[in-house]
């Protein structure tokens, strides 16, 4: 039996958090969509206990702050992320950089294993299965990153496919 496997792992894409444009600024976090910019960042988050449902944690700081707030957020601790300007200040850019935050890696391994069995007079078959993200592994797409949707830092797809699993048989003569 021959054996035979690749393995694609790599650490998760930048993010950068984002909030809708009220005021049309033009600093867009994204190429072609003119409604989104960068939110302002006073603090580093501090993510704990990430899931899925939190990816940035529930740590207060990764509750945004809103519109009317600047530093602290609706439970009265400071918040990482808000939205550029405040709510006296019109037309402003925000001030996090592009990509502080991580979205999840990527894991996908594929495994295969071949056999050649001779048969009569130079006659052979081959047997062989291929395993395509052989374990299962669940690799998450990125969070949603802007601070003015209730569904901020909620994973809700992911990118690597299903476990395939083939057969094939091959008869030469």
């Amino acid at each position: 039996w021959e054996l035979s496997g690749d393995a694609m792992l790599y650490s998760g894409l930048p993010i950068t958090i984002t909030t809708f444009n009220f005021n049309g600024t033009t600093n867009s976090a994204q190429e072609n969509d003119d409604n989104v910019e960068r939110a302002n960042q006073y603090i580093p988050m501090k993510i704990v206990h990430r899931t899925t449902q939190d990816w940035f944690g529930t740590d207060p700081s990764a509750v945004p702050c809103r519109k009317q707030q600047t530093v602290t957020n609706s439970l009265g601790a400071a918040c990482a992320y808000g939205q550029p300007g405040g709510p006296t200040l019109a037309d402003q850019f925000g001030n996090d950089r592009v990509g502080t935050e991580r979205a999840p890696g990527y894991r996908q391994i594929d495994l295969s294993a071949f056999k050649t069995f001779q048969t009569v007079k130079g006659q052979m078959v081959k047997f062989r299965i291929d395993a395509f993200n052989a374990f299962n592994l669940a690799s998450y797409a990125p969070p949603r990153p802007d601070i003015d949707s209730a569904q901020f830092g909620q994973i809700h797809n992911t990118l690597s496919p299903p476990r395939q699993i083939q057969l094939s048989v091959v008869y030469q003569f």
